[in-house]
């Protein structure tokens, strides 16, 4: 006759596996998605490549539960891992949000996971399982009403012989985990029909207007068709034009680009001022966003290099931004800014990490006294310039009364910015 079953947890203390396992689930992915973004600067990159690191929890947790089973007996009950993978699922969103919300159609090969882990909780459940210890034929599962010793030969129900093939335990079904089964898959099915059917439009048109503008804080490349497109046959107000407006300028700064309609419906507003002053400035002002970089220390002797970087988060579709460099100095020295930079008018696209690679592009070029010990000071103004893609700022830069550079013809937007750095020479 078989073993004596081990008894089940205590369902008090599965659901608080499962609770546990689903708060650390959405901890583990909390702490890994900052790690992951510092080695993909790439918002999606970074969130799928975190989102499949967790993954790996998994099999490490089995490992642990099996191994120490008097500690974790309850972590193999169905439930607990009911609880981790829907954690996983959630924590898509944390990884993920741009494409989440944005563009859900590329997350079918994982939303068909969701689905799928319902068919298996479906299938189990319906399945006889054991459960109690009484035993039965192992032909028609008649239940034994004596003790074994006292059982005769053949079972009185079929005529089996069925002394010492017993099975343990009452047949049962479990219809509580059937029902979590089909919603599993009806919530894993959702994003799909979504995203192939009408009832993705029909689910955006019911939205209001603020739920559409905060779903476009999640989409720099404008995929949500849907949604931009329920959005401007609206009728905004000037206080949802300026949400949507900071909602755009963040997520520009946050993800370094916007593409699309993003960037067309944030060109217009600037370009035609319909959202407040405030906020043009910040457009054009983040746009190009520059920095020197020198080394810190340097020794005696040596020659250090600086450059000239910058951010460069775009404009409209229409737009150009040139850049070029208006005063330089070394230690309060000017210098010629014709030497500092080969050239006139540049493009601002030109100064990014990437381009800097390129031999033909203007170099920022710098020379520092470094047989001087101490610290030295590197400074300069940079002119900033947004055109009409038609249109390119002339060469010659006029000045006006207030000794102040003066805008080009045609320029949509004039300004400058200041860049600093120090350097200090030892021994």
């Amino acid at each position: 006759m078989d073993a004596p079953s081990k008894p089940a947890a205590p369902a008090a203390r599965v659901w608080a596996c499962g609770v546990a396992a689903f708060l650390a689930v959405i901890a583990v992915a909390l702490a890994v998605r900052p790690i992951v973004k510092l080695i993909a600067p790439n918002n999606d990159i970074a969130g799928m490549v975190a989102w499949m690191l967790l993954s790996l929890l998994a099999p490490i947790v089995k490992y642990i539960a099996k191994s120490r089973p008097h500690l974790f007996g309850a972590a193999a009950d169905p439930r607990v891992g009911t609880c981790a993978l829907t954690a996983w699922f959630v924590s898509l969103f944390i990884m993920w949000p741009g494409v989440v919300l944005s563009s859900p159609g590329a997350l079918i090969p994982f939303a068909a996971m969701v689905p799928a882990a319902g068919i298996a909780i479906m299938v189990s459940s319906l399945r006889h399982r054991r459960v109690g210890d009484s035993l039965h034929c192992p032909k028609c599962d008649y239940e034994l009403g004596c003790a074994p010793e006292d059982a005769p030969i053949r079972c009185p129900e079929c005529g089996h012989p069925w002394l010492g093939s017993w099975l343990k335990g009452a047949s049962r079904r479990d219809p509580r985990r059937a029902l979590l089964g089909a919603g599993i898959i009806v919530v894993g099915c959702f994003p799909m029909l979504l995203t192939f059917t009408s009832l993705g439009t029909a689910a955006v048109g019911v939205l209001p207007t603020r739920g559409l503008i905060a779903l476009t804080a999640y989409d720099a490349w404008g995929h949500h068709k849907a949604a931009w497109s329920e959005l401007l046959s609206r009728q905004l107000s000037s206080d949802e034009r300026d949400a949507l407006a900071v909602n755009l300028l963040d997520l520009r700064l946050s993800d370094g680009y916007l593409y699309g309609t993003p960037a067309s419906w944030l060109d217009d507003a600037a370009t035609r001022r319909t959202i407040p002053q405030p906020l043009i400035d910040r457009y054009y002002t983040e746009w190009f966003v520059p920095r020197l970089e020198a080394p810190a220390v340097v020794r005696r002797g040596t020659t250090p290099q600086v450059r000239l970087f910058a951010a460069d988060h775009k404009g409209g579709p229409g737009l150009y931004m040139y850049v070029r460099v208006e005063s330089a100095s070394v230690d309060g020295q000017p210098l010629d800014p014709a030497k500092v930079q080969n050239g006139g008018w540049t493009f601002s696209l030109t100064f990014s990490q990437n381009a800097q690679s390129d031999p033909v592009i203007p170099r920022f070029v710098v020379a520092v006294d470094t047989s001087v010990l101490g610290e030295h000071h590197l400074a300069a103004r940079l002119l900033t310039c947004v055109m009409p893609s038609s249109m390119s700022p002339p060469d010659e830069l006029l000045y006006g009364s207030n000794g102040h550079a003066i805008a080009p013809p045609g320029a949509i937007y004039f300004g400058h910015a200041d860049v600093a750095a120090t350097i200090r020479v030892v021994e």
